[in-house]
């Protein structure tokens, strides 16, 4: 019987590169979520600045082109954000599922394993009874 050693870890590596994946998502959406972040600080400051100088005409009629140039920076890391959390979805049922498979396979080399050690317990047990009926029969005999 074949040991399946080779499929468990092969089986394994696909997991931890499927874990990867997704650790890389991670950090994706982490970065696009600081951009976003950012802009969005950067946009409150500018608003700030605007507010608190009432004299500056000229930074007010520049400030509307800016808000709508980051408000559309802004949509366009959500829509990143959507696509990378659908990615991130798609890739964690992968490591599930690939960790089930790894799982799988483990519990069937367990089973396979605790089947040859009954089998060879089985055997040494009637090697020993057969053993033992030998001397009884030696002792009746004498």
């Amino acid at each position: 019987m074949a040991r399946l050693d080779p499929l468990i870890k092969l089986r394994q590596k696909t997991v931890e590169d499927k874990q990867r994946v997704l650790a890389d998502l991670y950090r994706q959406y982490e970065t696009v979520q600081a951009q976003k972040d950012h802009l969005l600080m950067d946009l409150a400051r500018e608003q700030a600045l605007i507010e608190a100088d009432v004299t500056a005409l000229d930074a007010r009629s520049w400030f509307g082109a800016y808000a709508e140039r980051v408000k559309a920076n802004v949509e366009l890391c959500d829509a990143h954000l959507a696509r990378l959390d659908t990615r991130i979805l798609v890739a964690r049922d992968e490591v599930r599922h690939a960790f089930s498979e790894v799982k799988k396979v483990e519990i069937i080399e367990r089973e396979r394993q605790k089947r040859v050690q009954k089998e060879i317990d089985d055997k040494e047990a009637r090697v020993m009874d057969e053993i033992g009926i030998d001397l009884f029969r030696r002792q009746e005999d004498q």
